[in-house]
């Protein structure tokens, strides 16, 4: 069974917004969406969105 890139990008959004240390050094507040955005803009190395 192939598991497509869409869910592996969720995947990692997911897994990133449960990492606190990260989340509460950072002064945005970091939801789900936010941070699914962000990691597809490293996977497309999109680094204007990146740098939201």
């Amino acid at each position: 069974m192939r598991i497509a890139e869409e869910d592996y990008l969720d995947w990692t959004a997911e897994r990133a917004v449960t990492i606190d240390r990260l989340i509460r050094n950072n002064p945005r507040g970091f939801g789900l969406a936010v941070m699914r955005t962000l990691v597809q803009a490293a996977y497309d190395r999109d680094r204007q969105t990146a740098a939201m």
